[in-house]
């Protein structure tokens, strides 16, 4: 079960996101993902593929938005380090 840090931690990343300037590519489909980790955040299934698909776009923006990718890197760590 997701920690509510590793919860926390998703909500700000959605706010990053959808603050950032100029988008992210894929940003809107990401913030869907996120929308729907955060509808239910107790429930492990609705992390599926997250941590795959920001792995994904934080190597595609790491050099154009690096303190973006530096959060979802750190999304990823506290999605591996709670077990989802």
């Amino acid at each position: 079960m997701p920690i509510p840090e590793v919860i926390e931690q998703v909500r700000q990343l959605r706010t990053q996101l959808v603050d950032t300037d100029p988008a992210v590519p894929d940003a809107a489909s990401l913030v869907g993902h996120l929308d729907n980790v955060l509808v239910e955040p107790a429930h492990p299934p609705r992390y599926e593929g997250l941590g795959d698909r920001l792995r994904a776009v934080s190597a595609s923006i790491e050099s154009s938005h690096p303190t973006l990718a530096a959060s979802m890197n750190t999304v990823i760590n506290a999605l591996s380090a709670a077990g989802v």
